[in-house]
């Protein structure tokens, strides 16, 4: 580990593997997503990779300007925020950091190190999915209980001031039979947060469904889309933050709809073959029917 530093994270379940997890952290030749492992007995997921020179470069000044960690240990915190508060994401195991000692940037008393490597690991979720691929093998009473269980969970984040920040069908994992009734999953949420704009955003909460119904088309119709709308609303208003104005709202949902579009119609690398979304929304009425 000669001319780096090591930041991170760890749970007491991973302690003795610490080391073993350091090593794989600085010596990651490719970027990794996901990937299943085992650590010693346990199952878990692990991500993370080197940092090309632009992104080094940008996280480093997220770093200087905003005082964010690298998104493994964004990550990390999240998930400790959200299980602290009953929400279902992976349990955090180890977040960890490479940094070159070499070439410092000093801001005040505190000298910013170019990140080099990251590497983030969850205990594994027994037999979950994507939401995508579940929902292919709902039934319609199962694809309205996920819609309503969605907007529920989603509600409540908001409520607490928890933007999600990447809100993708491929980020909610369902996964039956565990302590509680509820079977989805949140994962992915390295650049929301508590205090989101710690680590560089500057959304509003309303961005995570617009985020949502960008990708997620299957939950379009007005039967899905509203059993997913009523459920949030439920959830702010349950949570003591309450929507004032329905009609105003639906538009903020619709125009972070549109604002994504027009993301993805500049990006159209991240349609990974699938055909464009379509442009509107199941909207008339929508607040007559959820309010």
């Amino acid at each position: 580990m000669s001319g780096l530093a090591i930041r991170g994270r760890w749970s007491d379940a991973v302690t003795a593997h610490r080391e073993e997890l350091i090593e794989r952290c600085i010596s990651l030749g490719s970027r990794i997503s996901g990937e299943p492992d085992m650590l010693g007995l346990q199952s878990v997921f692990v991500k993370g990779g080197p940092l090309p020179p632009s992104a080094a470069k940008r996280h480093r000044w997220r770093r200087v300007l905003l005082g964010a960690p690298l998104p493994a240990l964004a990550e990390f915190q999240a998930a400790e925020w959200l299980r602290k508060r009953l929400f279902q994401t992976p349990e955090p195991l180890a977040a960890i950091e490479a940094h070159s000692t070499e070439g410092l940037c000093a801001v005040g008393i505190e000298r910013i190190r170019r990140p080099v490597s990251q590497l983030f690991v969850t205990a594994a979720v027994p037999g979950a999915v994507t939401f995508q691929a579940a929902w292919a093998t709902m039934s319609e009473l199962d694809r309205d209980a996920a819609c309503g269980e969605l907007g529920t969970e989603v509600g409540r984040m908001h409520a607490l001031h928890f933007l999600h920040a990447d809100l993708y069908p491929r980020n909610v994992l369902v996964a039956r039979g565990g302590k509680t009734e509820r079977s989805l999953w949140f994962i992915d949420s390295w650049a929301g947060g508590a205090t989101a704009w710690r680590n560089g955003s500057f959304r509003r909460l309303e961005s995570d469904l617009g985020t949502w119904l960008t990708e997620f088309e299957a939950g379009l119709d007005g039967a899905h889309l509203k059993a997913l709308l009523a459920a949030y609303a439920e959830a702010r208003y349950q949570n003591g933050r309450p929507i004032r104005n329905l009609g105003r709202w639906l538009g903020t949902v619709q125009e972070s709809r549109r604002r994504e579009l027009r993301r993805l119609e500049r990006q159209r690398y991240r349609l990974r073959g699938t055909r464009f979304p379509q442009a509107g929304l199941a909207m008339p009425g929508m607040a007559e029917r959820i309010g």
